[in-house]
């Protein structure tokens, strides 16, 4: 009986942890260093509750989900985390060793909702690491059986939504495939459409407007740049996430919403050629950024996000003349690429932004060697200064692509 009741008080602990006091701090400003604390505490909690729930269904779904759980904190580009991408990936694989274990019984519509879900985190993962395949392998098992589920209870919302998601995740791992554009947009194009018809069922409802807004942005994103409807989609996306923002105004990842859509505006208007707006709109992204990353300084995302943000204003003072200020924020931008990695060394996404930043840093000087206001010495250290960051650049995406991690839009 004692052992009994241990076992069932760590259990509780354990769900504790990670279902109440974590959700209750995690979209707080500065929460980061608490949350390093309960994914430790939960994981010894978690592994010692591992070898004792074999025989108890009920246990090993919630083992999963709190695995997966965990690795949502350590790792997930989607939220706030704590960097640790290789700690993310070994408790995604727990979760999903546990919900796909053979002779599982468990066919319910909501376990098989949690299985799709565990693919769509192994893919959010995979492509953090650089595996593309993995990544797109995972969320096409995802998409499936979400589709399959969706067929057979037309009336649930819960997963509807769960199959929107799943559309929205396979586009964003379109983004890495060559020769998508068309399918990205289709992936993009289903979720808003779903998402809006529920949305049109609970008009109220906090989670939809979210997601609506957000597919706003990336459905705009997906389409042609020089297209009204492309900037004009994601205008109606910021302007539906800036009045959540604003309603909860101590919601950190509301805020962190709203850069992402001044990001998401600016890459657009870049693409399409119009480069003042362009500034504007990254002016807007970096100040939010910077705001997010000055209250929750350990927040290994806020902090790449802030980096993207200066590099981002970096290509955009170039191109509207600001070349010094241009090269300030290029290396701002690489000063802060080039610390993140020691936390996180299997991160793929960081060797390619600082292979951009190279980019960034060899174009500004480019444009001051083309300068003709400049004497022909300074121009001559411009040049030099621009060949010396392209050719960096050419041997790390050389480097990417010998690993298989380079995407199609640096190939």
């Amino acid at each position: 009986a004692r052992a009994e009741k241990r076992f069932n008080d760590v259990r509780h602990l354990a769900n504790s942890l990670m279902f109440e006091i974590h959700d209750s701090v995690k979209d707080l400003q500065g929460s980061t260093p608490t949350r390093r604390l309960i994914v430790s505490r939960a994981l010894e909690y978690l592994d010692s509750l591992a070898g004792e729930a074999s025989g108890d269904p009920q246990l090993q779904r919630d083992l999963a989900s709190a695995y997966e759980k965990v690795g949502d904190i350590q790792g997930n580009p989607y939220s706030a985390n704590l960097g640790d991408v290789d700690g993310a990936l070994n408790s995604y694989r727990k979760a999903l060793a546990i919900r796909t274990k053979p002779g599982t019984a468990d066919q319910t519509v909501e376990a098989r909702m949690e299985l799709g879900r565990s693919y769509q985190a192994m893919g959010d993962i995979l492509e953090q690491k650089g595996n593309v395949a993995g990544t797109m392998e995972n969320y096409r098992r995802s998409t499936a059986m979400f589709e399959e589920l969706a067929a057979a209870n037309p009336a649930d919302p819960s997963v509807q939504d769960e199959l929107a998601r799943a559309y929205e995740a396979q586009g964003d791992g379109l983004s890495r495939v060559p020769n998508s554009a068309d399918e990205r947009l289709k992936s993009y194009a289903s979720t808003l459409a779903i998402r809006q018809k529920l949305l049109a069922q609970k008009p109220s409802d906090l989670k939809l407007r979210r997601s609506v807004g957000l597919i706003l942005l990336k459905v705009g994103g997906a389409n042609d740049p020089h297209k009204p409807e492309s900037v004009e989609s994601i205008k109606r996306g910021i302007d539906m996430l800036e009045r959540l923002s604003a309603e909860y105004p101590e919601n950190q990842r509301a805020r962190r919403e709203v850069g992402y859509g001044y990001y998401q505006l600016g890459n657009t208007l870049v693409e399409g050629g119009d480069y003042p707006s362009a500034l504007e709109s990254r002016r807007k992204a970096f100040a939010i950024r910077g705001e997010i990353a000055a209250q929750d300084p350990k927040n290994a995302q806020a902090i790449f996000d802030l980096a993207v943000a200066h590099a981002d204003l970096s290509e955009a003072l170039t191109a509207t003349g600001s070349t010094a200020e241009a090269l300030d924020h290029a290396q701002n931008a690489l000063s802060i690429l080039q610390q993140l990695p020691a936390a996180d060394p299997t991160n793929a996404v960081y060797p390619r932004n600082i292979g951009l930043c190279y980019e960034k840093l060899a174009t500004a000087y480019e444009h001051l060697g083309a300068d003709d206001k400049r004497s022909s010495v300074q121009r001559m250290t411009d040049w030099t200064e621009a060949r010396g960051w392209f050719e960096k650049a050419l041997h790390l995406f050389a480097d990417l692509r010998d690993r298989g991690t380079l995407m199609p839009a640096d190939s």
